[in-house]
């Protein structure tokens, strides 16, 4: 499935109905502050996100900005939860995503306050996530997309 910001995505409306959530959003644990680390490192830290992330349903995902890859997760959890752990991974921001609404990039304003966060809806290229790889865990938090 691919999401776009600024852009309702039925698939996305469909696979949080099929879970049970009513929001969720893509996060990513790779190359903090948009400093490129190596393979591993990232990996590494996508797998303690991923950990702190358990009770959640989550699949693995990817986004893409010309040149720059990196790989996320898709995840049922509470768009203020996806915040705190972008914080916590020192991420400049998260892709949040509610049912029957536009994606939003929300972003972290590390000049500022440090739960400070703003919206950006642009032309970005889709997140895409491989719903085959995903857990079955549901979000006991949401009432789903309905």
């Amino acid at each position: 499935m691919a999401v776009w910001i600024g852009r309702r995505s039925k698939e996305m409306d469909a696979w949080l109905g099929r879970i049970g959530a009513h929001a969720g959003g893509f996060i990513s644990a790779w190359n903090p502050l948009s400093r490129r680390m190596p393979q591993g490192w990232n990996d590494r830290m996508q797998r303690r996100l991923a950990e702190r992330l358990h009770r959640h349903a989550i699949m693995p995902a990817s986004g893409t900005l010309h040149r720059w890859h990196e790989a996320h997760l898709l995840t049922a959890a509470h768009p203020k939860r996806l915040l705190r752990l972008a914080r916590l991974f020192r991420q400049r921001g998260v892709v949040v995503v509610k049912c029957r609404q536009t994606a939003r990039l929300m972003l972290l304003d590390w000049r500022s306050q440090p739960d400070a966060t703003k919206p950006l809806n642009a032309a970005i290229p889709p997140l895409l996530a491989r719903e085959s790889s995903f857990s079955s865990r549901r979000d006991t938090m949401h009432r789903g997309c309905r």
